[in-house]
């Protein structure tokens, strides 16, 4: 509401006979000129005091984080140092510079992905002198500057179309087996706001992209009790835990193997007679050995049996070598059955041995032992996503997971967005912001020197 000052006549009609007001002191006026005065003694006294040698933790405009406590009162850390002719070294507080100082110890770290159209400062997203406690993550308002433009999205897939496919593939290999795919044409730029809006499907659902491992597994096989699959011993019914057990720090799982996960049923008993006897598990040229050499494992058997003597022993072990011979006529269609169609039920009713063909993938050789392809798990499906299982433990695996309904090995078990929705969203108030699931520095490459553009 405008303030009731009256009319220009009515104000000037105040100062009649007196003009030259403005040349009479005033206490306001007075208070606002020392005001001044002090104020502007004050700076020049801390900027002399500063360049005169002073500590420059009176300028610090804030605690500095726990991960940076140990310098918090060496600037010269993180500001480079530059010559004055007068008080010596005193600090440089430009984004580049900074940046110089964030690279002698985070060496290992360049800063985003190959196909940015220009590098930020590493102040624009990782701000210090916020908080004595744990720096913060960047938050979405960094990460959408450029993952909300659409123009520095459509630059930074037009640059990734001129680089080398190698230079995208700078994850170290540590080891695990991981799935990799086709990187997609304009990479990863599409424009979003937020995962539970509009982020973009996960492209292992969204592209079905298959498993290429060669064992032939059937998940609803055995998760889907059916009459002829007895349960495990102890009369436990087979579930994903059985198979996918917790590593250490219950992040990821502990990779299956067969003497881990698959003995316990899938017993290699090819002799019905003597099921103690079983194959070898692991390379083709070890259960071609195995079985040439038969006559020792049945007398090895044999010598276990303290009430034979010597002479029970060995005809234990021609009985044996003619029972296999009236019944696959000679080693060689013994072989051809193991390793490719052979079908006996074991003794007790559980396990039935199919020749490894069953399981694998078997290429026959002429004067060789077959070729067994050997399987190839991936131990990770969503590599640039962090996952920790340990936090989710309260949640049924087929929550997450369809394994049930799979009958494809090659099927890529993985949950959908709006799985991860359910919770990660403002409705289920789990965090979903992009720091929660992605990492913004890969490893060092060797891309040329980085142009710094301080925003």
């Amino acid at each position: 509401m405008p303030l009731n000052r009256g009319t220009q006549k009515q104000i000037a009609q105040r100062f009649k006979g007196n003009l030259d007001y403005f040349r009479k002191p005033h206490y306001w006026r007075r208070l606002r000129f020392l005001t001044i005065l002090i104020v502007s003694l004050l700076g020049t006294a801390a900027m002399a005091w500063l360049y005169f040698g002073g500590r420059e933790t009176m300028y610090n405009p804030g605690p500095i984080s726990q991960h940076h406590a140990q310098f918090a009162n060496d600037c010269a850390q993180c500001h480079e140092p530059v010559s004055r002719l007068v008080g010596g070294a005193k600090f440089k507080f430009t984004n580049t510079d900074i940046d110089a100082r964030c690279e002698t110890c985070h060496a290992r770290h360049s800063f985003h992905q190959p196909n940015v159209v220009s590098d930020r400062s590493c102040t624009t997203c990782h701000q210090e002198h916020l908080s004595s406690g744990p720096m913060s993550p960047p938050g979405d308002a960094q990460c959408f500057r450029c993952h909300g433009d659409a123009h520095e999205m459509t630059a930074s897939a037009e640059k990734g179309k001129t680089l080398a496919a190698a230079v995208f593939d700078y994850r170290p290999d540590t080891g695990w087996n991981v799935l990799k795919s086709p990187r997609p044409a304009n990479g990863f730029t599409a424009v979003f706001k937020s995962f539970s809006e509009d982020h973009p499907e996960f492209r292992v659902v969204a592209e079905k992209l298959r498993e290429t491992n060669t064992l032939k597994f059937n998940h609803h096989r055995h998760l889907v009790q059916t009459n002829d699959i007895p349960l495990l011993p102890g009369g436990r019914a087979m579930d994903c835990r059985f198979c996918h057990q917790p590593a250490a720090g219950g992040a990821f799982f502990q990779k299956v193997s067969y003497e881990k996960n698959c003995r316990v049923c899938h017993d290699l008993q090819f002799d019905e007679v003597n099921p103690q006897l079983t194959l070898p598990h692991g390379r083709a040229e070890h259960v071609r050995a195995f079985l040439r050499s038969l006559p020792s494992h049945y007398g090895e058997l044999a010598k276990r049996d303290a009430s034979k003597s010597a002479a029970q022993a060995d005809e234990f072990v021609t009985q044996q070598m003619q029972r296999l011979r009236t019944q696959f006529v000679d080693g060689t269609n013994l072989e051809q059955q193991v390793f490719f169609t052979a079908s006996r039920q074991s003794p007790d009713g559980r396990a039935k041995f199919d020749g490894c063909a069953k399981c694998h993938e078997v290429q026959a050789n002429a004067n060789a032992a077959p070729t067994i392809t050997r399987p190839s798990l991936p131990d990770r499906w969503m590599v640039r996503a962090h996952f920790d299982h340990s936090k989710h433990t309260t949640v049924a695996c087929v929550k997450c997971h369809a394994a049930p309904q799979s009958k494809d090995t090659a099927d890529a078990i993985m949950p959908s967005k709006a799985a991860c929705i359910e919770c990660h969203s403002p409705k289920g108030k789990v965090p979903s912001n992009c720091s929660f699931c992605h990492s913004y520095h890969p490893p060092l490459r060797e891309v040329g020197p980085a142009k710094v553009t301080a925003r």
